[in-house]
């Protein structure tokens, strides 16, 4: 029984152990390096412990509230290899995103948010991130049926590069981008950004400057 204790104490601790990234101190901003989520801890008083993705509570969860239980400082090499391989379609279950109108509310709220008391506040690369993860597992869908987009990509749009541009039948623009891009790509390229190749093809044709 001690042995089998042992082994299982022992087991726990390097699950535990798997799971840590590193320690962030109060009064301080950093990216977390797998979900790119803005880690933000002014409002706290103690340290926080950055992880993997976990389940807790029936949540997903990037963070301990709680100093790590292990000395470890894995931040960088978590920058260059994610440690682990979550599909598109695992990331809109996470965020319980399958309709559109869904991913809309979504999106509203998250743009709205200008500061938040959480540590973990969802950040605008995020938001295109899971916007691309929907387009993904809905592509053989948007190929004929994609106008909906069209509101999303003005949003975003519009929040990036604020109200200093001037460009005539801006949906006209992304309809057509929309549709020459689904055309051209398939749901299983490596590279599949709508968001950030709209963007390079309307900065290139109308000399745009970001807002932000």
């Amino acid at each position: 029984m001690n042995n089998k204790r042992i082994i299982k104490n022992e087991l726990e601790k390097d699950l535990f152990k798997s799971k840590e990234i590193n320690n962030v101190t109060p009064n301080t901003q950093t990216l977390h390096p797998i979900s790119s989520q803005w880690i933000n801890t002014n409002n706290l008083v103690n340290p926080i412990c950055l992880t993997k993705f976990q389940i807790l509570n029936n949540e997903t969860k990037i963070f301990n509230t709680y100093k790590c239980k292990n000395e470890t400082t894995n931040y960088k090499s978590f920058l260059f290899v994610p440690p682990i391989g979550l599909t598109s379609n695992d990331i809109i279950k996470i965020y319980d995103l399958e309709s559109i109108d869904l991913l809309y509310s979504w999106i509203n709220k998250h743009l709205s948010i200008e500061s938040s008391l959480e540590p973990n506040p969802i950040n605008y690369i995020t938001i295109v991130r899971v916007i691309n993860c929907w387009i993904r597992v809905n592509f053989e869908t948007l190929k004929n049926y994609n106008n909906f987009l069209v509101k999303i990509v003005n949003k975003l749009f519009k929040f990036y590069f604020g109200d200093t541009f001037n460009i005539p039948e801006i949906d006209k623009e992304i309809r057509y981008y929309i549709d020459y891009w689904i055309n051209k790509k398939s749901s299983t390229e490596f590279k599949f950004d709508l968001i950030e190749d709209f963007f390079n093809y309307i900065i290139k044709k109308f000399k745009l400057k970001s807002n932000i």
